[in-house]
């Protein structure tokens, strides 16, 4: 990836080195669930964890995605089943951008569940439930960060349901009927022809490029505020996350050096190589 294009990733999160090092020896373990549940809570719970970090994890890092779509040029793509134009291409395009947008939010609120033990299901995490349980509300700073994460996108939420339910979609171009019927023309494998409403000569090639750049704008803008904002979000769960397991664990009597020093490493490099935070036992 290069600075046009970033690479989307919560990898360099301290929160999210630790739920993976330390689940990895749990699941290369021979433990069924229901056992670590009764004779080692403390890995239960980072089972559970792990799985929604994972989950929002992939699913931001899949967004990378809609870069390579944007930036394809082969156009008309050829199928067996004809030609996809343009005008198309951007409407699959954004029909993967609104779909996964979205779904970072959901992937996030119900990682909060999980790390605070709501006892949600979660059919019914949404922001108005998080944000009226006593839990959350007695850490300081993260009702607002719920709701910081729930206005992210919000312009693109709103098209979504208007393109999913109505059927409504976003104008593209300055002109979008000559956008697509002159992306029609060339998947038909037609000279576009004649000029457009201002009275200039029809650019295909520069009307596409200006649809893409918008579309890259206003993707790249919501992409790095969720980077901001899951971020931030990290940084304060971590100490809660890390405090439940360390009390899990010193509960079960299953006191273990080796998750403390996997911690303790993550945290090292955290502080010295990493964002620079320190979150010392």
């Amino acid at each position: 990836m290069n600075d046009e294009y970033p690479e989307l990733s919560l990898d360099d999160s301290l929160f999210v080195g630790v739920t993976y090092d330390l689940s990895q020896p749990i699941y290369l373990g021979d433990r069924d669930y229901e056992t670590l549940v009764s004779e080692a809570p403390e890995a239960a719970y980072l089972i559970d964890v792990h799985y929604r970090v994972h989950a929002l994890s992939r699913r931001f890092e899949s967004l990378n995605i809609i870069y390579s779509l944007l930036s394809f040029n082969g156009f008309p793509v050829s199928t067996p089943a004809g030609a996809i134009s343009r005008a198309n291409w951007v409407r699959i395009t954004l029909d993967v951008l609104l779909s996964r947008l979205t779904s970072i939010r959901d992937c996030t609120f119900l990682l909060i569940a999980e790390v605070f033990e709501l006892g949600l299901d979660p059919k019914s995490v949404s922001r108005s439930q998080l944000k009226k349980n006593p839990i959350i509300l007695s850490v300081p700073a993260l009702s607002d960060l719920i709701e910081d994460v729930a206005e992210v996108g919000r312009s693109f939420r709103d098209e979504r349901d208007l393109h999913l339910h109505r059927g409504e979609e976003r104008p593209l171009g300055q002109d979008p009927d000559i956008y697509y019927t002159a992306s029609a023309f060339e998947a038909f494998g037609q000279q576009v022809q004649g000029n457009d409403a201002s009275g200039n000569p029809i650019n295909l090639e520069n009307d596409h490029k200006q649809v893409v750049e918008e579309l890259e704008t206003e993707f790249t803008e919501t992409a790095k505020e969720f980077n901001n904002k899951i971020h931030q979000l990290f940084n304060l769960m971590y100490p809660h996350f890390k405090e439940k397991f360390l009390s899990k664990l010193a509960a079960s009597g299953n006191r273990s050096e080796g998750a403390i020093g996997l911690i303790e490493r993550a945290e090292y490099y955290n502080k010295h190589y990493g964002n620079g935070e320190s979150t010392e036992f």
